[in-house]
């Protein structure tokens, strides 16, 4: 059993981060919640593999790839939030009002929650 964990521990690790992240953001604390990302939908196991973009106290322009290609976007200027999901070869799905409003400690881990509560229709 410890093999399993230790090879999962691997897989998370070796997400991909590009992201400018400056103050008042946190690098490490972006990186950990992307590294810490795991759902199962309709049976598969999803990770984060790819965080790029860049986030400062100005503006944020982020995308998530996620592990089975899925992607969220994120676009913060001037206070207003745009974000859009896409899932394979579906239309892209706009999240009115910005991101889910889950109660994150980061900006990754909110558009990552935000994902999983589209994909398990929690998101109207």
């Amino acid at each position: 059993m410890k093999h399993i964990k230790l090879f999962e521990s691997f897989l998370n690790e070796a997400v991909k981060i590009t992201a400018k992240i400056k103050a008042p953001y946190n690098t490490k604390e972006e990186k950990k919640a992307a590294s810490n990302f795991k759902t199962v939908i309709e049976g598969e196991t999803i990770t984060v593999d790819m965080v790029e973009g860049h986030m400062n106290e100005d503006a944020i322009d982020l995308t998530i790839q996620f592990s089975n290609e899925d992607l969220i976007f994120l676009e913060r200027f001037d206070g207003e939030d745009r974000c859009t999901i896409v899932v394979g070869d579906e239309e892209p799905y706009d999240v009115w009002g910005g991101i889910g409003g889950y109660a994150a400690d980061t900006i990754v881990e909110e558009l990552c929650l935000t994902y999983e509560g589209y994909r398990k229709g929690e998101l109207n």
